[in-house]
């Protein structure tokens, strides 16, 4: 397995071991799963090695890691299964190298290589030679496979899902979050003239002069046809002589700024030395957040209305949750810690939009 091969001749890859191969032929036709357990490494002696389809264990193994990820990889129906298997490198893995890599299965209560393969020479440093930081490391092996159904028996513990269903899901779960509040739902879609923007929209995406598609929201939402659309000055008419002023600020770019401007000084707070300087954190939710419970609970309605005015009516636990990470954190962080409780019972996504614009410094 081990030659001389010049460096711009080396190959990298994984296959299907003959052992890979049987498991899965005799797991389909005896309707059993394979379970993928673990990825083992090795350093190969240092050395360029090909993967050998005969092979039973690696040249040298220095260690054996539990798989945390599996994702199946098929562009197309017709396209053979592609397997992803990934696995986390420990810390205490350092100063090693790494040249070799198998993926360890059990079928029929047998332990075996399912497949394996050879990367580009991998050092990982110890943390001293580091910054006294841990080098992250995912490991990560691709192969064919003949068939997924059923041999690839699914943990739950594990992340399995095609990267194809995936992406349909999160784009299914991303339109129905904005469905309603935002027009139009697509982010490369934007509102026209003859456009009808339904009640309870509160954002709209429009087209500058540039061409760019911003997600702006209304400061007073108006519904109905649109008759025309000033793109320079943002706003929009409507078919019965109503406008709307649109806030181009809110475009998810701005928001990410704002959001990581809030992270940064969120940090930098709790990284201060400054008994004085004090933290606020907020938390904003529906009954979760407020802590209803109507059936034992032994606390009358919170007598303190929300930020934007909104009075609360039902009784509380004995502990809300916000609470419950006040007393964690004080110990932690000496008392300089505020956490406030802004959760609503009945609040929706369209209801507490509003309590997002009000002022409660904030921190988190």
């Amino acid at each position: 397995m081990s030659t001389l091969v010049p460096e711009n001749e080396q190959q990298f890859g994984s296959i299907l071991t003959y052992l890979g191969e049987n498991a899965e032929q005799n797991a389909k036709l005896l309707k059993k799963e394979i379970d993928f357990t673990h990825i083992a490494f090795g350093d190969a002696n240092d050395t360029y090695i090909q993967p050998n389809r005969a092979q039973t264990s690696l040249v040298n193994e220095l260690g054996r890691i539990p798989i945390n990820a599996i994702d199946v990889i098929q562009p197309e129906p017709s396209s053979p299964p592609i397997l992803s298997v990934q696995a986390i490198l420990p810390d205490e893995y350092n100063d090693i190298v790494i040249r070799e890599l198998s993926v360890v299965s059990i079928f029929n209560d047998e332990s075996y290589i399912h497949a394996v393969g050879n990367c580009a020479r991998i050092y990982v440093p110890k943390p001293s030679n580091n910054g006294n930081v841990a080098t992250p490391v995912t490991l990560e092996m691709l192969f064919v496979v003949t068939s997924v159904e059923p041999i690839v028996k699914i943990d739950p513990n594990l992340i399995v899902a095609s990267r194809d269903y995936v992406n349909k899901i999160a784009a299914q779960i991303t339109n129905e979050w904005f469905d309603g509040l935002v027009f139009p739902i697509r982010p490369d879609e934007y509102c026209s003239v003859g456009d009808v923007i339904k009640t309870g929209t509160v954002g709209v995406r429009v087209r500058n002069d540039d061409g760019e598609i911003i997600l702006c929201r209304m400061n007073q939402p108006k519904f109905g046809e649109v008759s025309d659309i000033d793109s320079k000055n943002f706003i929009i008419y409507f078919k019965d002589g109503k406008s709307t002023l649109l806030d181009p600020s809110y475009n998810t770019s701005s928001i990410r700024d704002i959001q990581k401007q809030n992270f940064n000084v969120f940090a930098k707070k709790l990284a201060s030395d400054d008994s004085t300087e004090s933290i606020n954190i907020v938390c904003r939710g529906d009954s979760l957040t407020y802590g209803e419970d109507e059936l034992v609970g032994q606390r009358v309605p919170d007598s303190n209305p929300t930020s934007s005015g909104r009075i609360h009516t039902k009784k509380r636990a004995l502990t809300t949750y916000p609470e419950a990470l006040a007393g964690f954190l004080a110990p932690v962080f000496q008392n300089q810690i505020s956490v406030i409780n802004e959760g609503f019972s009945g609040d929706n996504t369209k209801l507490g939009w509003n309590d997002w614009d009000e002022d409660v410094h904030a921190d988190l």
